[in-house]
């Protein structure tokens, strides 16, 4: 991400009905390049209505996340990963992690959920298995 440089998105605005959070509302932007939402701002519907009235700092929260893959490219792949799903529960998360780990090079990334999933399984041993990395977006000609 370049400080300064201005970068085709998208913007939703949502909210909750039924939860006890009905009065607050949610904006989400997301990178229109590889569909992070980057930003989350929660906002109380009065606020809200503050807001688009023209008032000025009005409260709310936020958080965000993978800013640092914001003007990136989503890469994705299948690799069939070899992994027993049986054994104690609690080691499970260590245990997808070592199968994953000769696969996550170069910034590949993989599903550590798809391992043990029976819809990602091949065979008693073998799982297909989703990875992902981002990478610098390509330069494309200006749409005239």
């Amino acid at each position: 991400m370049q400080e300064g440089k201005e970068y085709q998105g998208f913007i939703s605005l949502g909210r909750v009905h039924g939860s006890g959070k009905d009065d607050e509302v949610w904006i989400e932007v997301a990178d229109a390049g590889n569909r992070i939402e980057f930003l989350c701002l929660k906002i109380s519907l009065a606020d809200l209505a503050s807001l688009i009235t023209q008032e000025a700092n009005v409260s709310c929260r936020f958080a965000l996340r993978g800013i640092q893959e914001i003007g990136k490219q989503i890469e994705h792949k299948t690799e069939i990963v070899s992994y027993q799903s049986f054994g104690p529960r609690k080691d499970a998360k260590t245990a997808k992690e070592t199968a994953l780990k000769p696969f996550e090079v170069d910034g590949w990334r993989g599903h550590l959920d798809d391992l043990g999933n029976m819809h990602c399984q091949i065979d008693s041993n073998h799982y297909r298995v989703a990875f992902h990395r981002y990478v610098a977006a390509r330069e494309t000609e200006p749409v005239s």
